[in-house]
C-alpha cells in the first residue's frame, strides 16, 4: 500500500479507545496557582498546609513571586491565566480591583489593616482569619498561671491595628474574669514621630517599664513588638523574668532567638489553617462563589505557648515552691507525675511542700493540678472540637471518671 493512501485512510478511521484515552490526559492540565508572599516564618508554615494539599489532591502548579517582581511594570500576573491567586503581603486598592474584575479565585493569608475594611475590593475573598481573642484568653491564662498578680499589655506601635486591639481586649477580659483583683496596665500605639522611629520611642517605653509595679507580666501584640520591649528592659536596667515577665506572639523561632533572655510566644496552627484555606480555594477554583457554603475563612487558633526564658520564673518569692510550680506546669501530663516526686526534685519533705505550697499560693497541690489540667482541657476544647477521649488524651488524667470529677469540682 502506498504511504500516501495509507496516510489519508488514517484520517478516516477511528482511533482506539486507548489513544483517546492518552490524548485526554495529555491534555490535561494542572490548576496554576500564583503565590505572593514575604519570606517570613509565618508565612511559610502556612504555605507548608497549602503545598500539602496541593500534593494531597492535586496537583497543583505553584508559581511563587516576590514583592518586587510584583511590582515590576514588565510583569503582568494577568498574561499567565492564572486558576487562582494566594496573596500574603498587602496589595493596593486598583490592584485588587483588576483582580476582582479578572474574576480569578483568591484567598488571602494575610490582611493588613489597610485590606481589613468594607470597601476593600477583595473584602469578601476567605482568609485565613486569627483568633486574636482567643488568642489575648490564652496569654492571660498562662501568666495567671505563673503566679503573677500585675499585668501590663504593649500594643502595635500602628494606631488601631485591628489584630492588636484584639488580642489586648482578649487579654484584659479574661484577667477581669480570672483574676479580679490583678492590677492592668496598657501601653498604647507610638506617637506620630515615633511610629517608624524605634530609638525615638525608646526612652518613652523605658520610662513606662520602669514605673511599673514589680513584678510584672507584659504581654506583647506580637513577637517584633516583644524584642522592643526586651531591649528596653535592657537598657532600662529590668532584669527578665525577674522583674519583667515577657510574652510575644507567633513563636517567630529567630526573633524569640534573637532576644537576650530568648522569648516564650504563642504558636498558631499556620499549617493546619494552610491546609484549610487550600481546600477553600481549590473549591472556588472548581466553580464555587464566596458565600457558598464551605467557602469561609479558614480560622487560625492559638496552639499552646511556647515557653523560654522570658517567662522562665514564678512570680513567688519562696525558690522550692517556684520550683514545684515550674514542674506541675510542665510536666502535668507525665504518667508518672506525683507530689512524692515534685517533693523530690524540690528536696524537700512531702508534708513541708504541701505546708509551703498552701501558704504561698493560698491553694493546695491538688488543687494547682486540676487547675493546670483543666485549663489545658478547655484550651483543647476552644481551638477544635473534640471527643472526650482526645480531651483526656494528654491531660494527665487516668482515666475519664478522673477527669469528670475534677470537672465537676471546679464547677461547684
Amino acid at each position: 500500500m502506498d504511504w500516501r493512501f495509507a496516510y489519508i485512510l488514517s484520517a478516516f478511521c477511528k482511533p482506539p479507545a486507548r489513544f483517546l484515552c492518552y490524548n485526554i490526559h495529555m491534555q490535561k492540565k494542572n490548576p496554576l496557582v500564583i503565590v505572593l508572599s514575604p519570606r517570613i516564618q509565618s508565612m511559610m508554615e502556612t504555605l507548608m498546609g497549602v503545598t500539602d494539599y496541593a500534593h494531597r489532591f492535586g496537583p497543583w502548579d505553584i508559581h511563587p513571586i516576590e514583592l518586587g517582581d510584583w511590582k515590576k511594570r514588565s510583569w503582568r500576573w494577568e498574561n499567565w491565566r492564572a486558576d487562582g491567586l494566594i496573596l500574603a503581603h498587602e496589595i493596593p486598592t486598583n490592584v485588587a480591583s483588576r483582580i476582582c474584575n479578572a474574576r480569578i479565585p483568591t484567598v488571602l493569608l494575610q490582611v493588613t489593616p489597610g485590606m481589613n475594611t468594607p470597601t476593600f475590593p477583595l473584602a469578601r475573598a476567605p482568609r485565613c482569619q486569627y483568633a486574636s481573642e482567643a488568642c489575648g484568653r490564652m496569654a492571660a491564662r498562662y501568666l495567671v498561671g505563673l503566679g503573677h498578680e500585675n499585668f501590663a499589655f504593649v500594643d502595635y506601635p500602628n494606631a488601631q491595628t485591628y489584630w492588636s486591639v484584639e488580642r489586648e481586649a482578649g487579654f484584659r477580659l479574661e484577667l477581669q474574669s480570672i483574676a479580679p483583683m490583678a492590677t492592668y496596665h496598657r501601653y498604647g500605639q507610638a506617637k506620630m514621630t515615633e511610629a517608624f522611629n524605634w530609638l525615638k520611642e525608646r526612652p518613652r517605653l523605658i520610662d513606662w517599664l520602669q514605673a511599673l509595679p514589680k513584678p510584672c507580666a507584659v504581654f506583647a501584640a506580637n513577637d517584633r513588638r516583644a524584642l522592643q520591649v526586651s531591649e528596653a528592659c535592657r537598657f532600662g536596667g529590668l532584669p527578665v523574668p525577674d522583674k519583667i515577665a515577657l510574652l510575644g506572639v507567633d513563636d517567630d523561632h529567630w526573633l524569640c532567638n534573637a532576644s537576650t533572655p530568648t522569648l516564650s510566644s504563642i504558636r498558631f496552627g499556620l499549617h493546619e489553617a494552610g491546609f484549610a484555606i487550600a481546600g477553600i480555594l481549590a473549591k472556588m477554583m472548581d466553580g464555587h462563589q464566596p458565600g457558598e457554603k464551605g467557602i469561609d475563612d479558614a480560622v487560625v487558633f492559638p496552639v499552646k505557648v511556647v515557653a523560654r526564658q522570658s517567662t522562665d520564673w514564678f512570680a513567688v518569692r519562696d525558690a522550692k515552691v517556684a520550683l514545684a510550680l515550674q514542674h506541675i506546669h510542665n510536666d502535668f501530663a507525665q504518667p508518672d507525675f506525683s507530689i512524692a516526686r515534685l517533693a523530690r526534685l524540690t528536696g524537700l519533705a512531702r508534708r513541708t511542700l504541701e505546708l509551703r505550697f498552701k501558704n504561698v499560693t493560698g491553694k493546695t497541690i491538688h488543687e494547682e493540678l486540676d487547675h493546670v489540667r483543666l485549663s489545658h482541657i478547655v484550651s483543647l476544647a476552644r481551638e477544635r472540637k473534640c471527643t472526650r477521649q482526645e480531651l483526656l488524651c494528654g491531660s494527665g488524667y487516668h482515666s475519664l471518671s478522673a477527669m469528670d470529677r475534677a470537672m465537676k469540682k471546679s464547677e461547684t
